[in-house]
């Protein structure tokens, strides 16, 4: 008996594909029935067509690549290594447009991967955070075409999912939704009704994320936001930290952090942070919200920020000192202070500051009107120039881009 070839030479990891073994010894001399084996697990459906071939229905396997084919009958056995292989299931390499417009009606997407044509892929279907996506084409093997109706959450990153008879792919952050084609400034209001806001620096044009009605008593209040990864990271009010969803605008994967965090930045592979408990400056953990002291800060009992010029990597660190005068100063990552240099105002309280194109840009509490006014601001002058006045108090921002 022997086994000399199989068709098709392939089929998924799901099983249920019927193939055509051809060999000799299936019929005459009494050999049938007939029993086969695919991968270790023994076929459902082993048919007999004639002494020199076999229909056979594959069980499902393992894992993708070739897998020993075993024959038993009357006759004895027939094995062989090298006829079928399961296929891998579809991949997705990257989605393009990383960034789509979250107010865009409709929008023409491509994903490269492999695994969408070749081995009877079949029908291909895409599904975006589970939304069947429309017109879709396939390319190639390595290629689809596809368009989203409607756009989503802005900063949200979908999940993109790619379906067909190889299997399911995908892809947990394949682009992103953005409130602007333009860099920005992401504030982060104390407001009942708004989420947050982009702040455009070429029109100095404002757009406002409404909050969800769903977020409940207890709404996320973001007291110090940075960049960390592909995620924006927050540390709130009520004590959390994490990452930010921004579909429910919640923190699902929160932990609760044992100090009060007032500023957070990215520098490097590390996130540095002010604690208001501590009055010091040190690293925060990613993962767990864990604050490491670096330094004590001098001379400082509020307004302690931090802000990273991306430009020169230099970290500059704002706070108030015992005059109730805002300084800024540089900070190395030892924690060692530059010379400070006053702030421009009476009660320089600044909130929050991010560099955005070589331009430092502060959010200061106005006490006169109780508003936040958004400025210009030098680190080595310390000069100010007011560019907008927000009703609300902003504690929070970071750079979109």
């Amino acid at each position: 008996m022997t086994i000399t070839d199989a068709t098709p030479a392939f089929g998924p990891l799901a099983g249920g594909t019927r193939i055509v073994l051809q060999g000799t010894g299936f019929l005459t001399n009494g050999a049938a029935p007939n029993r086969v084996v695919v991968g270790g697990r023994e076929a459902p459906l082993a048919g007999v067509i004639d002494d020199n071939h076999l229909e056979v229905t594959v069980p499902p396997g393992e894992m993708p690549g070739a897998v020993e084919i075993i024959v038993f009958n009357h006759l004895g056995q027939a094995v062989a290594t090298d006829l079928f292989h399961y296929s891998t299931k579809p991949s997705v390499t990257t989605v393009s447009p990383a960034d789509v417009l979250y107010t865009a009606p409709a929008t023409s997407m491509t994903i490269e991967g492999k695994g969408f044509l070749d081995e009877n892929a079949g029908f291909n279907r895409v599904l975006v955070n589970g939304t069947p996506a429309v017109d879709l084409e396939v390319l190639s093997d390595t290629q689809l075409k596809f368009t989203i109706v409607g756009g989503g959450a802005p900063l949200s990153r979908p999940q993109v999912e790619v379906e067909n008879q190889r299997g399911t792919s995908e892809a947990a952050k394949g682009f992103r939704f953005v409130p602007s084609t333009r860099k920005g400034l992401l504030l982060f209001p104390r407001d009942p009704s708004v989420f947050f806001s982009f702040f455009d620096p070429v029109d100095q044009s404002v757009l406002n994320v409404p909050r969800l009605t769903s977020s409940g008593g207890n709404p996320l209040q973001p007291r110090a936001v940075s960049v960390s990864g592909d995620d924006y990271v927050a540390s709130n009010f009520d004590g959390k930290f994490g990452p930010i969803d921004f579909i429910t605008q919640t923190q699902p994967n929160a932990v609760t952090a044992n100090d009060r965090i007032s500023s957070i930045v990215q520098l490097g592979d590390l996130l540095y942070g002010l604690n208001i408990n501590r009055r010091s400056f040190g690293t925060i953990n990613a993962t767990t919200g864990e604050f490491t002291e670096i330094a004590p800060v001098a001379n400082a009992f509020r307004g302690l920020n931090l802000v990273v010029d991306p430009a020169s990597s230099t970290m500059y660190i704002t706070l108030n000192d015992n005059t109730n005068t805002g300084r800024i100063a540089t900070i190395a990552a030892d924690g060692t202070l530059g010379s400070l240099v006053t702030i421009a105002g009476a009660d320089a309280h600044v909130r929050d500051l991010r560099f955005v194109d070589g331009v430092l840009y502060a959010l200061m509490r106005n006490n006169s009107t109780g508003n936040t006014d958004l400025v210009t601001l030098s680190p080595t002058s310390g000069a100010t120039a007011t560019i907008k006045s927000f009703s609300q108090r902003i504690p929070a921002m970071e750079v979109f881009q």
